[in-house]
């Protein structure tokens, strides 16, 4: 972790320098009155900006392998963290005392859903959830509770549960509008979320 820090720091410094080279001549140059502007002035400037330019490069080059390492470790971290959200058996749903399908997360508190409605309700994927939803005719109709969503939200970082349901179940989360049509009862079909697609890593969950 340090050598990154001390390659980044060496970048900055880099890209810094080498501005600060061009920086000097140009205002010299641009302190000289037009008609004063030698062909030796203006070819100094010339070389100060390829200078520039191939400074920039080599620094560049050499940052890249640390960038592409870092990339490399912030893409499995994403891909961690969705396979989290989506794999572990932490959501629930229950029927309120009015009849309103709830959804949680068991290992959520919710200031909102009452635990005598939640305790000892059937703990589920992400997946499972919407099978038994759609099954039940209830996945329109369902009040998400905030708690469990907002601690999605904050795990899955770079995207939210809203944008993961739409990317695998072609639906908008809270309104519920289907944008496509889905392919059996929604189950993703292969392989199409790509880093730089929303943040998806992939959908081998």
């Amino acid at each position: 972790m340090r050598q990154w820090w001390d390659a980044g720091r060496e970048y900055q410094q880099a890209l810094s320098r080498v501005a600060d080279e061009f920086r000097v001549v140009h205002e010299k140059v641009a302190r000289t009155p037009v008609l004063d502007r030698s062909r030796r002035v203006m070819r100094r400037l010339e070389d100060a900006r390829d200078r520039r330019a191939e400074e920039s490069r080599r620094a560049d080059a050499a940052y890249t392998p640390v960038r592409e390492t870092i990339s490399g470790l912030l893409f499995e971290e994403r891909r961690k963290r969705q396979r989290k959200v989506v794999r572990e058996e932490n959501w629930g749903w229950a029927e309120g005392e009015d009849g309103t399908v709830l959804v949680f997360r068991h290992d959520v508190p919710s200031p909102d859903f009452p635990e005598a409605i939640t305790a000892g309700r059937p703990r589920m994927t992400l997946w499972e959830l919407r099978e038994v939803m759609v099954e039940s005719g209830v996945l329109r109709v369902a009040r998400w509770d905030e708690a469990a969503v907002a601690a999605t939200d904050r795990e899955l970082c770079d995207i939210s549960l809203a944008s993961l349901w739409r990317h695998h179940f072609q639906e908008d989360f809270y309104a519920r509008h289907v944008t496509r049509p889905s392919d059996d009862k929604g189950y993703p079909s292969g392989g199409s979320g790509i880093l730089g697609t929303g943040g998806y890593i992939g959908s081998s969950f």
